[in-house]
């Protein structure tokens, strides 16, 4: 916008047109060009003349205008250039009581003769005005700067050159501070790739550190063939991620720094077999710190025998693959073990299957087996793949066979509940426990009824061993055949019976003791019975029966500890005191093995019902006079470091605001009650004083301009990041392909540049792509054959803006499926294929061949999809609002509440 001051005799001409056309306009003698806009700016309302609709309005401007005016300095070119506006739409009849003799043809003669100076050539008729550089269109206020800078001394345009070259290279402050990065979807994917690995020696794996938990391995990524770094997971810690097969809890991961990627093995897999994740953050090395301190939270320098797996399938019988067992066998096994078996061992002493205390002890082992076997423990044996895939299979067979036992001894649990033998199983003691005696229990010979009519927890045990005894063998858990069996082997001859029969009755008393533990305990404290469950947890007993018997003692936990939680939230006092509340809170976290959120959050509702009136009591204490609002900003300040939290502390510092901003809102309608009705001098003064006055800035007017440059600002970024990205996705440049020009914005957007492309670009914007508010373009295609930029295509981040010979418009980058090009004499075009499958031709001329032009697009296809992915944080309307109650983070579109940083990508910049 360019601000000029009016002078003499053109003040007095333009005074007379406004009182003639009888517009309400108090004209501050300033002139206002706006793109292809005339602005007479006026106190309450100004006066637009409009080349774009041939239209004269009064309206009010939506932004104060506060830079200085240049002074005309009698400059009769510039002078007589905006004597035109006059002439011209007085021709058009839109300037009342304005006559103008001469015809469009004279009258157009007569602006080329006066803007020849500036190389500008006019074109005017009934329907429109347009002014022209070298054949290029132009705007109204690009013809002012031409005759602005046509006549300024040398030495000054030679000063402003250089300022405009530093403004092209140099990033804003405004950029800085409001720099968003790209986005990226959190979505690892699937690869199979190679991975090699090389020895570290100790000295190496000690000093090996990046920081967040990552510590260096002898793996090599697989784009560099760098060290990579790897996080483990303690057990039940393990991270979650998304991927392109499902979720997945990871047991470990892996880095590189230099590709600014990280790498873990699909479930129940090695690394080294290649079939891995991938999560890619390019050259965005912010974003690629954020995740790396995000994965690295909960990372430890610690083993983890777990294999990664799937979330949906992740069975207690899943979670274990049995490393640290197996290292036991290796002392006497190692030599009797295969190439690919002892590899396997290697790899997974490299990955941490193993604790680091025992591992010390077996790696002596396995370097000396795979010299004794001429292998060497980096490199992957021959036939390792077929080995791991036969593993593989073996694992889910014996997974699935696993799963039909279970389910087969859940069935035979409830066919036994027919049987008199099996009356006091694990699956039918919930009416004995819960209904404190047994209705219609059958005994057998050897048993009586307790004559008092009691149910004691040693009778009770004794029931259930009796009716295990004589319960059918394909009944027994798993891990009792096995130690069964174990005992047969160890014995033999006519003592083998015996010893078999002595190990049941030990069974048999340790059951018996599982049950009297947990009988006795279920009628007191939650203490109690908190204690009785771990203490049955760590007995020596069949599982089935251990399991069951917990899972009965932990409901019993579950509602005496929420009676127990409910009368601690009652007690809990109204006067606020924060030692009082940490100690109710220490209190209620010992109730951590059952779920105790509901009551967790009734007391934090105390506390901040607790807190909220502790603070209201002092604000009323302080007795300040309504209209104080100097009084009441400072008690907002004083409440802020007091030791309240800070979501209760803000909820009265609102209110307190709330109240400062009702005095000033009231001050404020006083200063100017009815704006139309305010003569030019009271509503000059009524700005001066809100200007000056002291109101809180939401209140002042300069609250969209402010809005505007943040805006500006994040979208500025995000188009140059953005082209970084299109650039490195589909390798284009102008010199690959003809007729396609990436948006260099710090370079194409200064209206002072003159290169081809910036020319190129600008004309396609300002004939046929304007674009919404803060819309940058990406890329543009121009058809022409004279290289004037006036028909092709503009891509930006959310449409396609095309122009051709035969048609023009606008799509929606979310409803394009695909760009593709026909060649021939009729068909030959870029096209573009909707998500309907409707087809549009947005461009009829392109100068490479066509198999050069499909590899291009379908390069730029993928880019489209990227686009594609932008999460709705990106949108105007979000970035515009300076507080998110539900926040959208803007690197990877997960909502999320609290916090600035994001829990899935560990994004920093979500304020």
């Amino acid at each position: 916008m360019i601000i000029l001051k009016a002078e003499g005799t053109l003040a007095a001409v333009f005074h007379k047109t406004i009182k003639v056309m009888e517009q309400n306009v108090e004209w501050n003698e300033t002139f206002a060009i706006n793109n292809n806009t005339l602005i007479l700016p006026g106190t309450l309302k100004s006066l637009f003349f409009s080349f774009d609709n041939k239209k004269v309005l009064g309206n009010v401007i939506e932004e104060p205008i506060k830079e200085e005016p240049r002074l005309m300095l009698g400059n009769a070119l510039l002078e007589n250039t905006i004597n035109l506006v006059l002439y011209i739409f007085g021709k058009w009849g839109k300037i009342k009581g304005l006559t103008v003799e001469k015809d469009y043809r004279q009258l157009e003669q007569q602006m080329n003769d006066i803007l020849r100076e500036v190389e500008v050539q006019a074109s005017l008729d009934a329907t429109q005005c347009r002014f022209y550089h070298e054949g290029i269109r132009i705007t109204y206020e690009e013809v002012i700067e031409r005759i602005l800078e046509y006549m300024k001394p040398d030495y000054l345009n030679e000063e402003e050159e250089e300022q405009d070259d530093t403004e092209i290279h140099d990033v804003s402050d405004w950029e800085k501070k409001y720099q968003l990065g790209l986005w990226h979807k959190i979505v690892w994917k699937s690869y199979e790739t190679s991975i090699s690995k090389k020895k570290l020696s100790a000295k190496e794996r000690a000093a090996g550190r990046i920081g967040n938990d990552f510590y260096i391995t002898g793996y090599q990524c697989p784009e560099c063939k760098k060290p990579m770094y790897m996080v483990v997971y303690p057990k039940n810690k393990e991270f979650h991620i998304d991927t392109d097969e499902g979720r997945v809890i990871l047991a470990r991961a892996y880095t590189c720094m230099d590709c600014h990627r990280f790498y873990t093995p699909k479930p129940y897999k090695l690394l080294m077999e290649g079939s891995i994740y991938m999560m890619d953050f390019e050259d965005d090395n912010t974003a690629y710190e954020d995740y790396q301190e995000l994965l690295g939270a909960d990372g430890q320098r610690i083993s983890n025998s777990r294999f990664n797996r799937y979330e949906s399938s992740a069975l207690q019988s899943d979670f274990e693959n049995e490393a640290d067992d197996r290292l036991e066998e290796l002392y006497n096994n190692m030599p009797e073990m295969s190439v690919e078996e002892i590899f396997d061992i290697a790899d997974m002493l490299d990955s941490e299957f193993y604790p680091q205390s025992r591992r010390e002890a077996i790696e002596e082992q396995v370097d000396k087996a795979a010299a004794d076997k001429g292998m060497d423990r980096n490199v992957p044996p021959k036939n390792w793949q077929k080995h791991r895939e036969k593993v593989q299979k073996e694992k889910q067979k014996n997974e699935k066979a696993q799963k039909e036992k279970e389910r087969s001894e859940s069935a035979q649990g409830r066919s036994d509940e027919k049987e008199p033998s099996a009356r006091y199983s694990t699956q039918n003691l919930q009416e004995q426990w819960d209904g404190g005696q047994v209705k219609d229990r059958t005994f057998t010979d050897s048993q009586t009824a307790p004559q008092d009519g009691t149910n004691r927890p040693d009778r009770a045990a004794d029931d259930y061993v009796t009716s295990q005894d004589k319960a059918a063998p394909s009944t027994a858990d798993t891990r009792t055949q096995k130690q069964g069996t174990h005992v047969q082997l160890q014995t033999s001859g006519a003592d083998a019976p015996q010893s078999r029969r002595t190990s049941e009755e030990e069974i048999a008393a340790s059951q018996k003791e599982v049950l009297s533990i947990a009988l006795a305990a279920k009628s007191k404290s939650y203490a109690e019975l908190k204690k009785a469950y771990h203490t049955i947890l760590k007995k020596d007993c069949p599982q089935s029966a251990k399991d069951s018997v917990a899972e009965n003692v932990k409901d019993w936990m579950q509602k005496r500890g929420e009676k127990e939680l409910q009368v601690l939230v009652e007690h809990f006092p109204q006067q606020y005191q924060k030692k009082v509340y940490q100690q109710f809170r220490q209190k209620f976290e010992e109730y951590n093995d059952i779920d105790n959120t509901k009551y967790m959050k009734q007391l934090e509702e105390k506390r901040d019902m607790a807190e909220q009136s502790a603070l209201k009591a002092f604000v009323n204490q302080q007795k300040i006079r309504p209209g104080d609002r100097k009084k009441l900003l400072s008690l907002a300040e004083a409440i802020r470091p007091m030791e309240y939290e800070e979501k209760n502390k803000q909820i009265i510092i609102d209110q307190l605001k709330d109240r400062v901003k009702d005095i000033d809102r009231k001050a404020i309608e006083q200063i100017c009650p009815d704006i139309f009705e305010m003569s030019f001098d009271e509503g000059k003064e009524a700005y001066q004083r809100i200007a000056t006055g002291d109101f809180l800035p939401e209140l002042k007017t300069d609250m969209l301009g402010r809005i505007r440059k943040r805006l500006e600002a994040m979208k500025k970024d995000e188009c140059r990041s953005l082209v970084n990205k299109m650039i490195r996705d589909t390798g284009i440049s102008e010199q690959t392909m003809e007729g396609f020009y990436p948006y260099d914005i710090r370079r194409m957007s200064n209206e002072a540049c003159e290169d081809t492309d910036a020319i190129i670009a600008n004309n396609a914007l300002n004939t046929y792509a304007g674009g919404e508010a803060f819309e940058y373009p990406l890329l543009i295609f121009d058809s022409t054959k004279g290289e004037n930029g006036k028909k092709g295509f503009v891509l930006t981040p959310d449409h396609v803006y095309y122009n051709g010979s035969m048609m023009a418009g606008t799509v929606k980058v979310r409803n394009i499926k695909e760009f593709y090009a026909e060649s021939g004499l009729f068909h030959k075009g870029i096209y573009i294929r909707t998500m309907n499958n409707g087809e549009m031709k947005i461009t009829g001329n392109y100068k490479a061949d066509k198999e050069k032009m499909e590899h291009f697009l379908a390069k730029l296809n993928r880019f489209i999809q990227y686009l594609q992915e932008k999460p709705e944080s990106r949108s105007v309307e979000y970035l515009a609002e300076e507080k998110h109650p539900v926040k959208c983070c803007y690197r990877c579109g997960y909502v999320y509440e609290g916090g600035n940083i994001c829990p899935k990508c560990g994004s920093r910049n979500n304020d």
